[in-house]
């Protein structure tokens, strides 16, 4: 919701609903649906490296990432139920408020030390994947491995639903015709015709408490159709060579003339 909290601020949540609280020390609180938390005690000074936090949870679920802060000389970080208080320094785990009389606590990480809230001094100390109940009037059951069934219960209404398996039609046409009449040696005709229409829908589905989201993204590609003619000119160049004919036999002389007849 992006808003900001104060000390001693009452935090509830509705049916089917998840809130996530960032705190300033790095700190991460995710509260599951029909929940009851409250800031009891909220401080923060990384110059003297301090952090001391007390929350209130009177029913519902919160998984509590708690920053671990190394170096810093305090950093007590609790949480307290009707029936339990759970302190620790930094690690993941998570506390069930099933009703009044009876709280689980779980660890995901490093030791969580909890204790019934009357009788804060009779703890146990849970170390990873360890749960314990603590019920009203009573200390804490004997830590037990917490299966997965356990932890699956345990996480349900924490985690976001897993999304549906996005469904994707896509329909795409291309046609491509391609004419090509080439006439010689002068005019070339080409063309070319492609209508292409490319339509994708996409349609996400969620869980059903949840609105279905659809989406729908059409792209379509305008046809274009380009004719060129090309003219082309063929230039025959005639050239014309003189002829000369030489002949093959000179004229000879003839025999000599006869002597012409002396007329006395």
């Amino acid at each position: 919701l992006g808003m900001d909290l104060e000390l001693r601020d009452r935090i509830e949540t509705a049916v089917d609903s998840r809130l996530r609280i960032e705190l300033m020390d790095g700190s991460i609180l995710s509260l599951g649906e029909e929940a009851d938390l409250d800031l009891s005690e909220f401080e923060f000074d990384p110059r003297e490296k301090k952090r001391s936090a007390l929350f209130g949870m009177d029913i519902g679920k919160v998984r509590v990432f708690a920053n671990d802060l190394e170096g810093f000389r305090k950093r007590d970080f609790k949480i307290q139920t009707p029936t339990a208080i759970c302190g620790v320094r930094g690690t993941l785990f998570l506390v069930w408020v099933k009703s009044k009389r009876i709280t689980q606590v779980v660890t995901f990480d490093k030791p969580v030390q909890v204790a019934n809230r009357l009788m804060p001094e009779k703890f146990v100390v849970l170390t990873k994947n360890l749960l314990t109940s603590i019920i009203k009037g009573q200390v804490p059951t004997k830590p037990v491995l917490a299966t997965d069934e356990m932890l699956r219960e345990l996480r349900k209404g924490l985690e976001e639903p897993p999304a549906a398996p996005a469904t994707t039609e896509a329909t795409t046409t291309e046609e491509t015709t391609t004419e090509a009449t080439t006439t010689v040696p002068t005019t070339t005709e080409a063309t070319t015709t492609e209508p292409a229409a490319i339509q994708v829908t996409t349609t996400t589905e969620r869980r059903p408490r949840l609105a279905a989201t659809t989406s729908t993204t059409t792209t379509t590609t305008t046809s274009s159709t380009t004719t060129t003619t090309t003219t082309t000119t063929t230039t025959t160049t005639t050239t014309s060579m003189p002829t000369t004919t030489a002949p093959i036999f000179e004229k000879l002389p003839g025999p000599p003339a006869r002597p012409s007849r002396l007329v006395d």
